[in-house]
């Protein structure tokens, strides 16, 4: 009895448990609520996270390190798989932080990608923490939709007007880190005192009709 207990316990430990697929994580914010199943809102101090007008918000307040930060209660697998979200505005001047994206660790990330938008312009942050593709210049009517996705090993950074055609910013080998069980936040954080700043995001992982996947596969979107 004891051999077939230990043998039980052996077997359920020795069982995988895998994570959603990354793309499988979507909100288009249209319920005007924050759906708590999905998403942990946590602010600091001053900082905000409102969902209206079919959108989200976050905010951080006039003192440095404020923050609204929205993070996924759940792990997700970005293999072969992406995150796609559009960034409808975001406050870019000195002093701010805007970051989108997914990590393997809150504290100390082996695996780490993520979009920054700082000092009028935005960056492509890949697993190393070297950016890649260097600098753009943040414009709101062109860059509207950001994509990272992983495919074969390698990390591809995206970003579209219409959400349908992409360019391609950078990439980079996935390196040493666990893309298979990523924390997902999106935050804004005040560095220094001055005005309030906010990001407002919307249709995480849902595109436009006609959008392309990570298999070359069409995308029709049903939530």
């Amino acid at each position: 009895m004891k051999k077939l207990f230990i043998l039980t316990l052996f077997l359920l430990l020795s069982i995988n448990v895998y994570s959603a697929k990354l793309e499988t994580l979507t909100d288009n914010f249209n319920d005007n609520s924050i759906d708590t199943v999905k998403w942990d809102a946590v602010t600091f101090t001053s900082g905000s996270v409102v969902e209206a007008s079919g959108k989200l918000t976050l905010s951080t307040g006039t003192d440095a390190m404020t923050m609204g930060v929205l993070s996924a209660n759940d792990l997700y697998d970005i293999t072969e798989s992406f995150i796609s979200f559009k960034v409808i505005d975001v406050d870019t001047q000195e002093g701010s932080r805007s970051i989108l994206g997914v990590t393997d660790s809150l504290e100390s990330a082996t695996y780490l990608s993520m979009f920054i938008f700082m000092s009028g312009d935005f960056f492509a942050v890949p697993p190393s923490g070297n950016p890649v593709g260097g600098a753009i210049t943040y414009d709101s009517d062109i860059h509207k939709y950001f994509r990272i996705r992983e495919s074969s090993g390698v990390t591809y950074f995206d970003y579209s007007t219409d959400g349908i055609d992409w360019t391609t910013m950078g990439s980079e080998a996935d390196g040493v880190g666990n893309p298979s069980n990523l924390y997902v936040p999106f935050y804004i954080i005040r560095l220094s005192d001055g005005p309030a700043l906010s990001v407002t995001i919307d249709d995480i992982n849902v595109l436009p009709e006609g959008s392309v996947s990570v298999d070359g596969q069409a995308i029709i979107n049903i939530l």
